[in-house]
């Protein structure tokens, strides 16, 4: 019993479930398997497939020397298929696991003792109990009693709690772990409330659900799983509403700045949406907009410059974005009405607690509310993917276009133009998307837009 076929082959890392095993196994069957699963129970424990094959292994070093390899456990074999023999083989395989792992970590060569398990000798080790923290529902009444405790206003609580008891949101979650919860699910919730028309309710779903997961799993024994990506994921940002998950139409895209003008829509709102949809910039970094880092560009008559600093970028990377005349426009009007010693473009409009002293800036969620009182039938995050879209429409490149998405993947290009002497040319490329941007809204407006709206838009 030794190591064996090290060849790299994707690897996964989750809470492997006897459905993930099932899954697994039936994949293996087929015989086009290459992959590995490691377990978020028994670290270093992983399920190997490949081809035909699938195997248990243990990663780890004897006596914590040279590289982590795998030491093969046993076959994969449940005996029978049904739910309680998919249990059994997940626990065989974690207590030979944590019983390798104590000899590797004695520097012991645990082969030979695995040799003697796979002979059919009888195993002494007690299987591990598998933690698997509270439930959605236990975690939801405990995070509720805590924020009570520590005086939230009974009001907002009860808020939080119905929509988090909300039948999609009790559908999606109630009956898993906290530590089970994906973005997956998030998704489902909030893709449900939007279908049956409750924009409002599915925003406050997603970040309730993400500040009750950061809560029930932050400094405390429960076990983390795939919990980590739902609080890793976009689904439960306080930045962005949700990652995007909706492209809008070029007939959606039509008179959207007619519709803002709308009577309910809130004015100082108003001018941040302009903002927002003219650059595709995320709400957060639109709301938080300082009157400072706002300049005429001298070089492109009727643009400006904005010079977003890396504290208020979510890649934390200092970012410059060219302003098209309507959005240099919109920041003026907003300066004009913020007052000269303004700290923000924005200024928050009413007090949002009895004790707040009213300096701050919009909330992102104030865009939020502005795009529905409009009547734009996607969120503020989607002018993203709008943008984005470009690609296929214009044929502008993506590279470019990810010089205003300012994704952290993609920043190493504006790295060494600033730092080899090409920013201006850089500059020149994110004119460039913009300038196509906004010629693409004005075709929407004549395509699919009324005469008279658009005369409306054309004289704005």
């Amino acid at each position: 019993m030794s190591t064996w076929d090290t060849t790299a082959m994707a690897r996964t890392t989750t809470l492997i479930t006897p459905q993930i095993l099932r899954d697994a196994l039936a994949l293996a069957a087929r015989g086009d398997a290459d992959e590995e699963i490691g377990d978020t129970v028994v670290r270093g424990l992983c399920l190997r497939l490949r081809r035909a094959s699938a195997v248990w292994a243990v990663r780890g070093r004897i006596g914590g020397k040279g590289n982590p390899q795998p030491f093969r456990l046993c076959d994969a074999r449940p005996d029978g298929g049904g739910a309680k023999a998919l249990e059994r083989e997940l626990e065989k395989a974690r207590a030979l696991a944590t019983e390798a792992k104590k000899r590797l970590a004695a520097g012991e060569d645990p082969r030979d003792w695995l040799r003697e398990q796979d002979l059919g000798r009888p195993m002494v080790v007690q299987t591990p109990a598998v933690d698997l923290g509270p439930t959605y529902r236990e975690a939801l009444d405990a995070w509720v009693d805590h924020l009570l405790s520590i005086g939230r206003r009974v009001d907002t609580v009860k808020s939080y709690r119905s929509c988090l008891i909300s039948p999609a949101a009790m559908d999606a979650f109630g009956g898993k772990h906290v530590r089970e919860l994906t973005p997956a699910d998030v998704k489902t919730a909030r893709d449900r409330l939007i279908k049956e028309g409750k924009l409002r309710q599915s925003d406050a779903v997603v970040q309730a659900v993400g500040a009750l997961v950061k809560w029930a799993t932050e400094d405390k024994e429960t076990p983390v799983g795939n919990v980590e990506r739902l609080g890793n994921s976009g689904a439960s940002s306080s930045d962005d509403d949700g990652e995007g998950t909706y492209t809008p139409l070029p007939k959606e895209l039509a008179n959207l700045f007619v519709k803002l003008g709308a009577p309910g829509v809130n004015p100082v709102g108003r001018l941040a949406c302009v903002l927002l949809l003219c650059t595709a910039q995320r709400r957060l970094t639109v709301a938080s907009a300082r009157p400072r880092d706002f300049e005429e560009w001298d070089l492109v008559p009727g643009w400006g410059l904005w010079r977003i600093p890396k504290g208020l970028m979510k890649g934390k990377k200092a970012h410059v974005i060219p302003l098209p005349p309507r959005a240099w426009k919109a920041v003026q009007t907003a300066v004009e009405l913020a007052g000269p010693d303004a700290a923000w473009v924005f200024p928050q409009t009413r007090k949002r607690r009895a004790t707040d002293e009213g300096n701050g800036h919009i909330a992102p969620k104030l865009i939020n509310d502005c795009f529905r009182a409009a009547k734009i039938g996607w969120a503020p995050h989607d002018t993203r993917r709008a943008l984005g879209a470009l690609a296929d429409r214009r044929g502008v490149p993506l590279a470019k276009i990810a010089t205003i998405l300012a994704h952290r993947a993609v920043d190493v290009p504006q790295v060494t133009a600033e730092h080899y002497g090409r920013e201006l040319e850089y500059r020149n490329d994110k004119h460039y998307v913009l300038s196509e941007w906004m010629s693409y809204l004005e075709e929407c407006d004549k395509r699919y837009g009324s005469k008279a709206q658009h005369a409306t838009i054309s004289a704005a």
